[in-house]
């Protein structure tokens, strides 16, 4: 386990320091660049040529090299580049120090697991110099295509990354089977558009398997690599087997992010996803199997929608489908779910990325969660519906806000829903479509009944909450409650 680390925290490190710079095509050789020149078709083309591609070479060297000198996470040990008047290529090699890499892994440790486990790991200094006992240094070579053609739709960049120190390039081969993990293109013009590559990697190791292939991370940003304007993140295929007897499957994740302002380059996680955005999402399928039996399965999934921040609240409008959705036995298909979404924004940013450390720290002081728990938190599930195997359908329309927490005992002062559910069958009907239920629909058919009006060929319910009267409604009859 300590070595499924190394190539974990390297790709990370590696991603990180070389999210603008360049990648050439699997398959092409990495010894030393040569610079090859476009051939113009008259003398004309060719001085123009040469006049604006040498310019553009000039440029291109001068981000190479201010890139270089603005890492924060590797120290440049050789570098070279050989302009030319159409295309130019170049190479550097580079040191990550291992404490940079201890470093990433404490982070990482706190992302998911919070701050006290990274601490205590970041003690086991023995454990760490196990795991990280060299300086990693990689070479990175990379062309760049800045002719007159070229240039019309922006100066092209391309190149590779190769571990070189060999205690991790073993390692990492293992794990990608190649030590040249990372690649990425960038196209600079008015702005800046970059895709990177992470080499396929498959790993087994005592009754665990992990694979992961066409993992490509991209964006574009400003010219100086401070604003990111859109993110997007693909994966083509990813499972692991034999994890306490959990198995996960998942292909074609595909996620994209357009920021109306956008977000500052080394921004906090949260704050990638707390911004003005819209957002686009999809995946081919899921499959979680639990002690051999297949549990959930996930079919063409799909979302859409825009978040906001306003006067300190959080919003979000999404509208979200998956063609079937199996859990258990229990299969639906068509699933919809339109829905508004608002929240502080200051509770967002505690909860919605929280870890093991955050929910300790609410464990010992709760008046934090009291207080952010002041503000109105409000839902308009403006449609969720789906079909049962044989094509009968539920739908679902509801608001709700909570709002004003007063304790444990009382909850929210402020607590109010209303909506209406539609099934066009009976209920009893609609869940004998399954097996683990089938037994139960005559006595939920009989309970339902009481609550439940008929409507056309089906039944409906109107409901309706307010704390204030403490009256629950269910079709138009008060309930009183304690």
């Amino acid at each position: 386990m300590k070595k499924f680390l190394v190539p974990i925290v390297a790709v990370i490190v590696l991603i990180l320091g070389f999210a603008f710079l360049p990648s050439k095509d699997k398959g092409e050789s990495q010894n030393e660049p040569k610079v090859e020149q476009s051939a113009p078709a008259n003398p004309i083309a060719k001085a123009i040529d040469s006049v604006v591609g040498n310019k553009a070479g000039e440029l291109a060297e001068k981000y190479i090299n201010q890139m270089l000198e603005n890492s924060q996470f590797f120290e440049v040990k050789e570098r070279k580049f050989d302009r030319g008047d159409s295309s130019s290529a170049g190479y550097f090699t580079g040191v990550i120090k291992k404490q940079t890499l201890k470093d990433q892994l404490v982070a990482v440790v706190a992302s998911v697991h919070g701050e006290t486990e990274a601490k205590d790991l970041q003690k086991l200094n023995s454990e760490m110099d196990e795991i990280f006992p060299q300086d990693l240094e990689f070479r990175y070579n990379y062309t760049i295509a800045h002719s007159v053609a070229n240039i019309a739709d922006g100066a092209q960049i391309e190149g590779k990354i190769k571990v070189l120190t060999p205690h991790y390039a073993e390692i990492l081969k293992q794990f990608f089977k190649t030590e040249e993990i990372v690649t990425n293109r960038v196209t600079i013009a008015t702005d800046i558009k970059f895709i990177t590559q992470v080499a396929d990697a498959e790993y087994s190791n005592e009754g665990v398997m992990i694979n992961l292939s066409g993992l490509n991370f991209g964006g574009v940003s400003d010219l100086n690599g401070e604003i990111f304007k859109t993110l997007n993140l693909s994966l083509d295929k990813f499972f692991v087997y034999g994890v306490e007897g959990v198995d996960i499957e998942m292909q074609g994740l595909n996620y994209d992010m357009k920021y109306k302002n956008g977000v500052k380059n080394g921004a906090e996680l949260v704050d990638y996803f707390l911004a003005d955005m819209s957002y686009t999402s999809s995946l081919k399928n899921a499959l979680i199997t639990v002690e051999g039996d297949r549990f959930i399965v996930a079919n063409d999934a799909s979302s859409e929608g825009e978040t906001k921040i306003s006067g300190g609240k959080y919003f979000m409008d999404d509208k979200s489908r998956i063609a079937s959705l199996k859990v258990a036995d229990v299969l639906v298909r068509n699933v919809a779910i339109d829905s508004d979404f608002a929240m502080s924004e200051k509770l967002y940013r505690e909860l919605a990325f929280a870890n093991q450390n955050k929910a300790e720290e609410l464990a010992k002081n709760p008046q934090i969660l009291r207080d952010l728990l002041k503000d109105d938190i409000s839902l308009n599930l403006k449609n969720l519906s789906f079909e049962n195997s044989v094509g009968k359908k539920f739908s679902l329309s509801a608001k709700g806000v909570v709002g004003d927490f007063v304790d444990e005992e009382t909850l929210f002062a402020k607590m109010s829903a209303s909506g209406n559910a539609k099934i066009d069958t009976s209920l009893g009907e609609f869940i004998s479509d399954y097996d683990s239920l089938r037994p139960f629909a005559p006595l939920i058919e009989l309970y339902s009944a009481q609550f439940l009006r008929p409507e056309g060929n089906g039944v409906k319910l109107d409901f309706s909450y307010d704390k204030a009267s403490n009256l629950l409604q269910l079709n138009g009859e008060n309930i009183p409650l304690q």
